[in-house]
């Protein structure tokens, strides 16, 4: 009896062993799966602060535009304006010009 014990323990003992054996198989596969996703994370991590980077770039490009257009906007506005302006007035001097031109024919006709 106390042979079929030992043979029993010895059993037990191998199949303890193989199952250590196992675990630790499947440790170091669960350690270098973690590894992977690890790096596969850092990888999108990094590629993501680039993005924000470039939003954010992108983003002040677009208010530096809008402050263009809108400084642009008000240039072209306030020379329109003018242009108009100028153009009445030259249009009232040549009403003059042509009012001051018909007295003169009027007057050496």
């Amino acid at each position: 009896e106390s042979s079929k014990l030992a043979v029993q323990n010895q059993a037990i003992n191998q199949a303890f062993v193989y199952q250590n054996d196992l675990l630790k198989k499947d440790l170091l596969k669960m350690r270098h799966e973690n590894l992977t996703i690890q790096r596969a994370f850092d990888d999108l991590q990094r590629q993501l602060d680039v993005s924000s980077l470039r939003v954010t770039e992108l983003e002040q490009q677009v208010v530096r535009d809008e402050f263009r257009f809108e400084h642009v906007s008000t240039a072209l506005n306030h020379a329109s304006s003018r242009l108009s302006m100028q153009a009445d007035e030259h249009q009232q001097r040549m009403n003059a010009w042509d009012e001051e031109r018909a007295q003169m024919k009027e007057k050496f006709a």
